[in-house]
């Protein structure tokens, strides 16, 4: 009895003992290593995580997680099987790794053969078969990420883009992009870069060639951080380029040297950095890291990437498992005999129905596939201003290395932001002793706190204001400066309060994308507070490019040596001065290299600014450059600061002095001829009506009244003679009698009114002033005539309008000015104003400028009114940022009426006197000398008549006497 007793107790005591005994667990990780590495990113965040596991009582109370680790070089496939089998068999409840899908595949069908859990954490694409019962996979699922780039694509309007592709696996993860063309009006290239070969720039080159600016890349972060060290030794780190990286890893890269390049740079963030927990448990990682071996190139000093990361959840996500497992029991597997795991199945089922908050967000998997559909991707950019909201709130300790440590908490009172204390501080020292411990401190260690914007050091909470001055006064005596607060800052080796030793927040997030809800952007409040890198010009240096054209653009003139934008003087020096003040950026201005605004050739080809905008050698073109259709095809426009249109410039017409015979030039010649058969017609037509009407003939005896002898006064000289009398506004003796004669003479009179009237009115401007005879009065009339040569100026926008013109008028005039092309079309206008000076040439040209050459020189003026109409405005690269901003300043420039102003004070010269304002001249003979001649010509005609007359009468009174004397004779 007492033995029973005794082995009861004992039994008692043994089962006790094994309660209180804790579970071991173990798991298995196999990990590639590379010849730049000891130990791989994946090992450490899967001891990391183990770690961090067994500390945490409350997820495993009564369990302890170990591992077993074994290391294969990559791409060895048969290895990686030998060390699997060696893992299963000394029992493992889980398979981590390894990464390359030829190991993974190995590893892959062992597990499923043995039913333990396969666990990836990168991207794999699944198997055909989906035989994979045993694998679970929480890198996020490849379809789902290619639609993201998708939406990302869509969101920012992209029609045109290059995909460049590290390996062949970079094609299936693109594959609902390749396919979008059909959808979307989406011209996409593929590019792959050369496998092995880490030198990019000949791909880049083509790139930069080709003009490609929108650019995809699919490839590692190590990748992407020579990348990015190639596009800028390129030169393709501008303003007008945007990069695509569909690493998940861009947030970790070391962006500081690109921050002010202005290039658009984009890409997904898969760590969920709102969570404090994780900022806390990244602290801790980037700690451990800081102390370990050196990190990666490329990356930033103790961030943890995506990989990492997933290891992490991915470790977690066994714990969790593991916890619900109730009664499980790990046995050893042997890979000769196929006997598989007898909890295998179980396990599995709790691993996919777990559900975890981990770093990269909210943990589902997908219960049939093992795989990862539900996640949220942040859109993250690019930005300059580190002032505003950067990654989250939260994110800051993912891009700074933040210090802050408060006196308060390195004395105990606030222990949970920072590490342990070193033990040789102790608030038991003297104010002395603790300020050299506190100094050592701040030497040899490196704290990280998530939510620090600076590294500050309070002491008056402990030592009070005046033991803080004094401990102030020492730290400034060993290289520190001070606040007038009583803050320090710690600024490398010296504490600085102007200059936060810290990296500013380079990446912003633009939207959140959910694999099933798709693009959700940020507030707008959020989204202005973080507008894009190319959203301000301030601090910016602009290449401004433009060409000689008075008074645009002209060389100032000075006594000194003048050099930069000081040479140049003008209304769009003006106008670029307004702009820079308006916007806060500077500039350096050049004058275009070949001298033209900018046309295509037959090829195609442009050149003047406008190829230069194309090849990004400038940022804006200010200059007089017209908006035309052909140009915004090639380049962007502002709004115009200058409306106008084409015009006729030509030399004002020598005046001409009246000639002797200028009294007839008030009527026109048809007019004096109408008069005349006006004065026959009436003539005429009296003489018939007096002869048809009884009431003009009468008795020219009166004193006989029964004499039959009748006469009629209108006879048809008389009748003529009416009608000059009456045209001569002197009148005649003859006057009609009858109502009929009387309307015919009464209209007449009212008719020669008007004439006369006219005559005289018409007759003092003609003789007076003298006549500008212009050949030319409008483009139909250069059109009509090929004696005056015509033309423009060579490759620009008045050219080109001619060129594309469908009007028939326009088409003749190109004709003849493409018949001509040596001599019509001209270098510049300076050349063409000195054509029109010298020789008989019209220059068409636009109207601000013929304005402006008129007001300076008197000789020419403007032909006609405005062919067309079309304005001057900023050109900019397709694509450039800058574009709506000069338009916003340029509209708000007009409204204040400085465009008004700046165009009187380079438009307005001497001027030329007006026509108006001359005197009469006196008239000379040359005025009215004709007048003297028709008198001396009418003086000898009625001498000649007299003499006819006489000649006729004596022969008639002869014959009559002839007649008489026969008559007496007989």
């Amino acid at each position: 009895m007492e033995k029973r007793k005794r082995l009861f107790i004992c039994l008692l005591f043994a089962a006790q003992l094994c309660l209180s005994t804790p579970q071991v667990l173990r798991i298995g990780g196999i990990f590639e290593t590379r010849e730049s590495e000891l130990v791989s990113m994946d090992e450490l965040a899967f001891k990391f995580a183990v770690n961090n596991i067994n500390r945490n009582k409350t997820l495993m109370p009564n369990t302890t997680l170990t591992y077993d680790i074994q290391r294969i070089n990559l791409f060895d496939g048969f290895e990686a099987s030998r060390r699997v089998c060696d893992q299963l068999a000394l029992g493992v409840v889980a398979v981590f790794g390894p990464s390359h899908s030829s190991s993974v595949s190995a590893v892959q069908s062992i597990c499923n053969a043995l039913e333990v859990p396969h666990i990836q954490t990168r991207w794999k694409h699944p198997s055909v078969d989906n035989k994979d019962t045993f694998f679970i996979n929480l890198f996020p699922e490849y379809t789902a990420i290619a639609r993201a780039i998708l939406d990302v694509v869509t969101f920012f309007k992209w029609r045109k883009l290059t995909v460049v592709y590290e390996d062949s696996t970079g094609l299936m993860r693109m594959q609902e992009l390749i396919k979008a063309p059909a959808k979307l009006n989406l011209k996409i290239k593929i590019r792959q870069l050369t496998p092995g070969n880490q030198d990019a720039r000949p791909l880049l080159k083509e790139l930069k060639k080709d003009k490609e600016f929108f650019i995809i890349f699919d490839c590692s972060y190590r990748m992407a951080a020579e990348l990015l060290k190639q596009l800028s030794s390129m030169g393709m780190m501008t303003e007008y380029y945007h990069f695509f990286f569909t690493t998940l890893d861009l947030f970790a890269l070391d962006l500081e040297p690109y921050r002010y390049s202005g290039v658009n740079m984009t890409g997904f963030r898969l760590l969920n950095i709102d969570d404090p927990w994780v900022g806390s448990t990244m602290d801790k990682w980037a700690m451990e890291r800081r102390q370990g071996p050196k990190q990666e190139s490329g990356l930033m000093d103790g961030v943890m990437t995506t990989d990492a990361a997933l290891m992490y959840d991915a470790v977690f996500m066994v714990a969790i498992a593991s916890q619900r497992a109730t009664q499980m029991t790990v046995s050893s597997l042997q890979c000769h005999r196929h006997k598989p795991w007898r909890f295998g199945p179980r396990f599995m089922n709790l691993f996919k129905e777990a559900q975890w908050d981990g770093l990269t967000g909210h943990i589902v998997l997908n219960k049939t596939d093992g795989l990862r559909r539900d996640f949220d991707l942040d859109v993250i950019s690019l930005k300059e201003d580190g002032t505003s909201r950067g990654l989250t709130e939260g994110g800051s300790r993912l891009t700074k290395r933040w210090i802050k440590v408060c006196a308060s908490a390195l004395f105990g009172q606030n222990l949970c932001c920072l590490p342990p204390i070193p033990p040789f501080f102790s608030l038991d020292m003297p104010h002395t002793s603790m300020l050299v411990a506190l100094s050592t401190l701040f030497l040899f260690t490196e704290f990280v706190y998530s939510n620090a914007m600076d590294l500050t050091f309070q002491f008056s909470s402990v030592f009070g204001s005046r033991h803080c001055s004094d401990t102030l006064q020492n730290f400034s005596s060993s290289g520190r400066t001070c606040k007038p607060n009583n803050t320090c800052i710690r600024s490398k080796n010296k504490f600085s309060p102007q200059q936060p030793p810290f990296r500013d927040i380079l990446l912003y997030m633009i939207a959140v994308w959910n694999s099933y809800r798709g693009m959700n952007l940020m507030e707008k409040s959020d989204r202005d507070k973080n507008n894009n890198v190319t959203d301000s010009l301030a601090n910016r240096t602009l290449i401004v490019t433009t060409i000689l054209e008075n008074p645009y653009v002209m060389h100032r003139k000075s006594d000194k040596e003048l050099v930069g934008n000081d040479r140049f003087e003008g209304y769009c020096l003006d106008l670029l001065k307004e702009l820079s003040n308006i916007l806060g950026f500077t500039y350096e201005v050049r004058l275009v290299a070949d001298g033209k605004y900018g046309a295509q050739n037959d090829k195609g080809e442009w050149n003047g600014m406008v190829r230069e905008l194309i090849d990004h050698v400038a940022d804006l073109a200010v200059a007089p450059l017209t908006i035309t259709y052909v140009r915004e095809k090639s380049i962007d426009f502002s709004k115009p600061f200058m409306t106008l249109g084409i015009s006729i410039l030509y030399r004002k017409p020598n005046g001409t002095n009246p000639g002797v015979f200028s009294f007839l030039n008030p009527l026109s010649p048809d007019i004096w001829m109408y008069v005349l058969l006006a004065c026959t017609g009436v003539s005429c037509v009296l003489f018939v009506i007096a002869r048809f009407t009884p009431y003009e003939w009468y008795n020219p005896h009166p004193c006989n009244p029964s004499s039959t002898l009748i006469q009629n006064n209108f006879t048809l000289l008389n009748s003529f003679w009416f009608g000059v009398g009456a045209l001569m506004r002197q009148g005649s003796e003859l006057m009609p009698k009858a109502l009929s004669t009387r309307i015919v003479g009464g209209i007449w009179w009212f008719f020669t009114l008007i004439i006369i009237s006219s005559y005289t009115a018409n007759l003092a401007a003609f003789l007076t002033v003298e006549r500008m005879d212009a050949p030319i009065d409008s483009a139909d009339d250069l059109a009509k005539q090929t004696r005056i040569e015509y033309g423009a100026v060579r490759d620009g926008s008045t050219m080109t309008f001619f060129k594309k013109s469908k009007i028939s008028t326009y088409e003749k005039m190109w004709a003849f000015m493409s018949s001509r092309k040596n001599t019509a079309l001209v270098k510049n206008n300076r050349e063409g104003i000195t054509r029109v000076l010298t020789t008989d040439y019209a220059m068409l040209m636009e109207s601000t400028s013929i304005e402006y050459i008129s007001q300076r020189n008197c000789n020419l003026t403007q032909i006609g009114g405005l062919i067309d109409s079309k304005g001057y405005g900023v050109g900019t690269p397709i694509g450039s940022p800058y574009r709506d901003k000069v338009t916003i300043a340029i509209l708000q420039l007009q409204e204040e009426g400085k465009l008004h102003m700046m165009k009187e004070k380079w438009w307005r010269g001497n001027g030329c006197p007006e026509e108006d304002n001359k005197e009469a001249n006196a008239l000379g003979v040359e005025n009215i000398g004709g007048i003297f001649i028709v008198l001396a010509a009418g003086l000898v005609l009625s001498v000649f008549v007299a003499i006819g007359e006489f000649i006729y009468k004596a022969r008639r009174n002869a014959d009559i006497e002839e007649v008489r004397v026969g008559v007496e004779d007989k």
